[in-house]
């Protein structure tokens, strides 16, 4: 393997940033850790941050099915950014004059199952970690899907 620059730093929403060779090392490394349990998964150099491991071997499970109320109390907006956010943030994917249907970094805050996707960045914003949402919002989808196929067993559809 070439020698890679071992030096890790912080991207701007600090995320560290590796190269692809210390990436396949660290894979490597680990997976040896765990006596070959777990195969590598290649990682592109297109990748912005390390993927998030999800292995249930890497787990304490502390709980099922987290309350879908919880979720509900999430509200979604429609909005269009101000202005002075369109020039503060120029160039950002996104921030533009359009209209746009999501929710709000602070709503997110309020809420246990998604304080956790909720960044500050340099400038004192916060932002949202979309991936790591990502993961939240599919566990949840998993449990409302579970509850629309128990009330439909109980409608006998």
């Amino acid at each position: 393997m070439a020698d890679t620059d071992t030096s890790q730093k912080k991207d701007s929403e600090g995320f560290f940033s590796w190269s692809k060779g210390d990436k396949e090392q660290a894979i490597q490394a680990f997976a040896q850790a765990l006596g070959n349990m777990a195969k590598p998964v290649p990682i592109t150099t297109a990748d912005a941050r390390p993927n998030f491991s999800s292995d249930e071997r890497l787990k304490n499970i502390l709980g099922e099915n987290a309350p879908v109320d919880s979720f509900a109390r999430i509200q979604s907006y429609i909005y269009k950014y101000k202005p002075e956010a369109q020039q503060l943030l120029a160039g950002q994917e996104h921030v533009d004059n359009q209209k746009h249907y999501g929710v709000m970094a602070q709503d997110l805050l309020k809420n246990e199952l998604t304080k956790s996707t909720v960044k500050q960045d340099e400038k004192g914003f916060l932002t949202i970690d979309t991936a790591k949402l990502t993961t939240v919002n599919t566990a949840m989808i998993a449990d409302i899907a579970r509850e629309i196929v128990k009330i439909e067993q109980a409608l006998g559809m």
